[in-house]
């Protein structure tokens, strides 16, 4: 037997890949869960911090692991190339 999961889209709105209200130079929200499930479910892995900011440009990626350091928050990466999931809004 095998099993078959769906997503509903994101709310108007909210980021079509994290489901979140953010601008396009902000990063995907690592903590929402519809992009947990939603990342595993396309890509096979989990999502990790790299993959959050890597549409960001060079500059806003080094600040954003800048600020996660000083709040104490760890860094994740993948064993390869983040993935690099543009923002879009979900209409």
């Amino acid at each position: 037997m095998t099993h078959k999961m769906m997503l509903m889209p994101a709310a108007p709105g909210t980021c079509v890949q994290c489901a979140t209200p953010h601008g396009e130079h902000d990063p995907h929200n690592f903590h929402s869960l519809f992009w947990w499930i939603r990342f595993k479910m396309k890509w096979g892995r989990e999502p990790t911090q790299a993959d959050c900011v890597a549409h960001l440009p060079e500059v806003l990626r080094v600040r954003y692991r800048e600020i996660l350091s000083e709040l104490g928050f760890p860094w994740t990466q993948p064993d390869g190339e983040p993935i690099r999931e543009p923002y879009a809004e979900s209409s």
